[in-house]
């Protein structure tokens, strides 16, 4: 089943036999043999439900069933025994029976309502849940679960109304929380998707999945620090499920909040895991010139370039890098193919009259580099106070 509270697991948690009443209309009286034998059998069924024993179950309630025919109790659990065994049509017709020898009990709508989500019918589902709200308006599993059918057709709003009443009622139960957190993420309502994330986190700490998604929703507020210590969380207590893009999202992370040794850290994951992606070395190129790793830099553009040969931004790129390392005869010959496919690339002309005027070339040339980048429109306020001088002629003949 698709629920958050999975229903087979309500089979051991919800409506013990502890909570059973031999409710419905009894064609027989207490005294009757019928009504006692009918009332051992429901007895027996119910903990063979509850021990797993289906098959027997279904023996002894369907004895206790045929007598005392209005037993809607045991209608109940065998509606439950059918459910367990995946045999969705039987169950219904059991909890239908159930709801109508007693109208006042709120379970067998429930469980009708699931078995309506399960076959994609989620708004026959809601109506199921009204009725068994009708009955018990503090049924917070009936909540829940029209919380999610509400989800499943767009009424995500109307989802987090119905999460919130169920955690009205049933304040320690994690599941919704995350429910409620989900709804939340889905109407960028991140701030409290993370607190529902949280919340659920506090109560059931062991809940991986919960991290998981406060990893999202922490990220999708801003919050990269947060996100990325529970990528860490969850690369040391879950590594077999933390993929690719786990490794890439920490990377961003840490990079955002300046931790760029920590990102190169997480994007080498990334490239052990999907080695065929060049764009990850553009990435950790990043990373390393704001850790003034020049060279490695310059290594991870010239490896992206064999994948890329025709990228002017990664020229442009290992240039400036070339330059910052005072390369100066590598900074011209990526200029010249820089201009060679992008004669009106302005910082190439800058880049290379820089290189040029810091290894002695005849000012000439210099001047013509400078003045062609003023021309096509490179920052005055950028320019070196050097290289402003050789380029002032070239503002006056602006190049459109």
């Amino acid at each position: 089943m698709r629920h958050q509270f999975k229903l087979y697991v309500l089979l051991f948690t919800f409506f013990s036999m502890t909570q059973i009443q031999a409710q419905g209309k009894r064609f027989y009286g207490k005294g009757n043999s019928y009504y006692v034998k009918a009332n051992e059998n429901f007895k027996r069924g119910a903990l063979e439900l509850q021990m797993g024993d289906f098959k027997s179950a279904l023996k002894h309630l369907g004895l206790a069933i045929r007598q005392n025919p209005g037993y809607a109790d045991a209608y109940f659990e065998r509606g439950r025994t059918y459910l367990a065994m995946r045999d969705y049509d039987r169950a219904f017709d059991d909890f239908h029976k159930s709801s109508q020898y007693n109208p006042n009990k709120a379970a067998p709508y429930l469980y009708k309502g699931a078995i309506y989500y399960e076959k994609n019918k989620p708004e026959i589902a809601i109506q199921e849940y009204n009725q068994a709200l009708r009955i018990d308006p503090k049924f917070a599993l009936a909540y829940n679960y029209r919380a999610e059918a509400y989800k499943e057709i767009g009424f995500t709003q109307k989802a987090v109304d119905d999460y919130s009443n169920a955690i009205n009622y049933a304040p320690n139960e994690a599941v919704l929380y995350y429910g409620r957190g989900q709804c939340r993420l889905d109407i960028r309502k991140y701030k409290g998707a993370v607190e529902d994330f949280s919340k659920a986190i506090e109560l059931q700490p062991y809940e991986l999945e919960y991290y998981h998604k406060r990893v999202y929703a922490h990220f999708l507020a801003g919050n990269y620090q947060q996100s990325a210590l529970d990528i860490d969380y969850l690369i040391q207590k879950d590594s077999e499920n933390v993929q690719a893009y786990h490794y890439a999202l920490s990377a961003y992370c840490k990079a955002a909040t300046n931790d760029y040794r920590g990102a190169v850290r997480a994007i080498n994951k990334v490239m052990e895991l999907d080695p065929e992606e060049a764009h990850y070395l553009v990435e950790r190129a990043g990373y390393y010139e704001a850790l003034k790793k020049y060279e490695p830099a310059i290594n991870d553009y010239t490896r992206a370039l064999e994948h890329y040969p025709d990228s002017t931004h990664f020229y442009g790129r290992r240039a400036e890098l070339f330059l910052k390392q005072e390369d100066y005869s590598h900074t011209i010959k990526d200029c010249d193919l820089l201009i060679a496919k992008q004669p009106k690339n302005a910082r190439a002309w800058y880049l290379r009259g820089i290189a040029k005027m810091r290894t002695k070339y005849r000012k000439r040339e210099i001047k013509r580099d400078l003045q062609q980048a003023a021309s096509l429109g490179y920052p005055r306020e950028k320019m070196e106070s050097q290289a402003y001088k050789y380029a002032k002629r070239g503002f006056k003949k602006k190049i459109n």
